[in-house]
């Protein structure tokens, strides 16, 4: 009998970041958690809104979500250039300001 134990697998992530002095590590983006922001992504497109505010909170809560250590208000400290260079991050791995760190995390 073959076993894949999917609790080694999950999870598994090679980058952190540091705000306010505290290092967290990005986590995956569980398909959970991405069904359901795709899914308000969707419902604001259809809905024709533009609201700038409410796509930033849209952005606030997936970095969160990426980020659980870090604290919603920490995210919300960050100026717009920063929280930009969080989403590359997360989403890619080489930004500007990336630094290779040997076990660090």
């Amino acid at each position: 009998m073959k076993l894949l134990n999917l609790d080694q697998v999950a999870k598994k992530t090679n980058k952190s970041i540091v705000i306010k002095g505290v290092q967290h590590t990005v986590m995956p983006l569980s398909v959970g958690a991405f069904v359901k922001k795709t899914q308000e992504a969707e419902e604001y497109v259809k809905a024709g809104e533009k609201d700038p505010i409410r796509e930033i909170n849209m952005i606030l809560d997936l970095l969160a979500e990426c980020v659980p250590s870090a604290s919603r208000l920490d995210i919300e400290s960050l100026s717009l250039e920063q929280l930009q260079q969080m989403a590359d991050y997360i989403q890619k791995d080489d930004v500007d300001g990336a630094e290779d760190v040997e076990g660090n995390v």
